[in-house]
């Protein structure tokens, strides 16, 4: 083998090994940004959950108030009642 060929196969062979750690960086690059990917997506979810407690939280105060206010309704036609009678008593 001529020496020209040999510096040209050792040339080639150096591309080759910069072009292949090119590669690894590419891919380490895409490793980082996939796990920066998943690590917001983690929070999303945990935003989510934490809108969707507020979401049930608020559901059940709305429906405390709405049975407060049912009770409310309830006591007042029984309020009514009792001063229709009294006020029958008195004529």
């Amino acid at each position: 083998m001529s020496i020209q060929l040999l510096m040209q196969a050792s040339r080639f062979l150096h591309l080759f090994v910069q072009l292949h750690l090119q590669a690894i960086r590419v891919l380490h690059l895409s490793i980082l940004l996939l796990l920066q990917a998943n690590r917001f997506l983690h929070l999303s979810v945990q935003l989510r959950l934490k809108a969707n407690r507020f979401l049930h939280l608020s559901i059940q105060l709305r429906l405390q108030a709405n049975r407060f206010l049912h009770q409310s309704v309830q006591l007042l036609l029984q309020s009514n009642r009792f001063l229709h009678l009294s006020t029958q008593l008195l004529l």
